[in-house]
């Protein structure tokens, strides 16, 4: 059973600038204090010459150089640019996802796109099955992190963090609700691009507690209709659909291919249907009997907003608004509380 916290109150003499990085594995969602913003896909790649860069949209990802505390110099593409231009591209699936080295890459990116000099805390979240045993030694790790980050050209600078937290995802987006309900069992539901994390809290007598036995991560995401689209395009073609077409056939449902179209819209729409269905089949199996006395069903992350079908299955329903970034925006306000 994952132990969700309950609500702390931090007092701070003076009003810090708190930086919320989401490193998920699709994207990474960074907000500020400042209400600056930033999100782009989970994927590094070595750097490497673009002689027509000067022909391109200069706006596609980052051009990033790091070099951390007793290392050397690196060079990356980031983000969009290493999907459309990147050899070796990396980007991670593991369960314990700091370990991978994609993982400060872009979390250090982040940092560096959002007044990187003034920054005094830094809140990052991880699934709620992996909060109890990774949320110590995540902090750990980033207390450890220091380097000197070149963004697109800019000028270095060195980021480290004098204070980290450390939060469950989906009740970091659970935060950002104006209008919760004021009493009975109240859920979020957080779809994410390989997890999607439930998180729920009864409300009683204007205060709150989790439910910590609905609190659960599902191992079912977005990626499940990645998958299966680019294995479908491999039926069909004799090839794997490259990573970076990706994005095109979710928006679009067809590709060119070899000066013929390919519609894999009837695949997209069933694989949805059948994803969707596995998430709440797996959200219902951890709910139990409590399932039915659920008051209120709230719906966050990126992968919610490609996943139409969810607020079919799931009865009393709601997207929440700024779907991507919720958690990033529940971890700012968890760190300016």
């Amino acid at each position: 059973m994952t132990t969700i916290p309950e609500t702390q109150v931090c007092q701070f003499p003076q009003k810090k600038n708190v930086v919320a990085v989401d490193v998920g594995y699709g994207y990474t969602k960074a907000v500020s204090s400042s209400d600056k913003r930033i999100c782009f896909p989970s994927v590094i790649s070595p750097a490497r010459d673009l002689p027509l860069a000067a022909l391109a949209d200069n706006t596609i990802g980052h051009k990033v150089t790091i070099r951390k505390e007793g290392g050397q110099k690196e060079e990356y593409f980031v983000g969009e640019l290493a999907v459309q231009e990147g050899h070796s591209v990396h980007f991670t699936l593991d369960d314990v996802k700091h370990k991978h080295p994609a993982h400060d890459i872009v979390l250090l990116t982040a940092a560096a796109l959002l007044e990187p000099e003034s920054i005094n805390k830094l809140v990052v979240g991880l699934p709620v099955d992996y909060y109890r045993d990774q949320g110590k030694s995540l902090q750990n790790h980033l207390q450890n992190l220091s380097a000197t980050v070149a963004v697109d050209g800019t000028p270095e600078v060195s980021l480290s963090f004098e204070e980290i937290q450390v939060y469950p995802q989906g009740a970091g987006a659970l935060l950002t609700v104006p209008d919760i309900p004021g009493g009975g069992i109240i859920a979020m539901v957080d779809v994410g691009h390989k997890t999607t994390d439930c998180v729920a809290i009864e409300v009683k007598n204007g205060s709150s507690r989790p439910v910590q036995s609905m609190c659960v991560s599902v191992e079912v995401g977005i990626l499940h209709v990645h998958k299966a689209v680019s294995e479908e395009f491999l039926k069909r073609t004799g090839i794997r659909l490259p990573a970076n077409y990706t994005g095109q056939v979710m928006r679009d449902g067809q590709i060119w291919f070899r000066g013929e179209k390919v519609d894999l819209s009837h695949t997209l729409k069933e694989k949805r249907r059948v994803v969707a269905r596995a998430i709440v089949d797996g959200v219902m199996a951890a709910w139990g009997d409590r399932a039915d006395f659920v008051r209120q069903v709230y719906l966050a992350g990126g992968g919610v907003l490609e996943l139409p079908e969810l607020r079919d299955l799931l009865k009393e329903s709601s997207i929440v608004s700024d779907a991507q970034f919720a958690n990033a925006l529940g971890f700012l306000k968890f760190g300016e509380s």
